[in-house]
């Protein structure tokens, strides 16, 4: 994970580039995090996530904007319960393994 945001943190992170990575942004458990002008490219599994890891604290909620993907298909993961949101547009949720995410083999797009 190149930038990864939890426990009821508040991040914004502007002007960034992630290359060469598994997974690009990582949400999760109650925090806020607003990504705005990013490049993310070259990624193997998902550019965004967004889930709840610890039971103690809530879902995830990333807001991206003006976010340029690279090569490869751009790919988002968000949690049911969770929410990411691409230029104002949500990403379809699903029910996710979160214990699978840290145990292999990680769970393809």
């Amino acid at each position: 994970m190149a930038l990864s945001v939890g426990e009821k943190s508040n991040v914004t992170a502007e002007n960034i580039v992630i290359r060469d990575a598994a997974i690009g942004i990582v949400r999760k458990d109650l925090s806020v995090l607003k990504v705005r002008h990013a490049k993310i490219g070259d990624i193997s599994k998902y550019g965004l996530m967004a889930y709840q890891k610890k039971s103690s604290y809530g879902a995830a909620r990333l807001i991206a904007d003006s976010i340029e993907f690279g090569k490869g298909n751009m790919s988002a993961l968000a949690q049911t319960g969770s929410e990411i949101l691409i230029d104002g547009k949500p990403v379809p949720t699903r029910e996710l393994d979160v214990q699978a995410l840290y145990s292999e083999p990680f769970p393809q797009k």
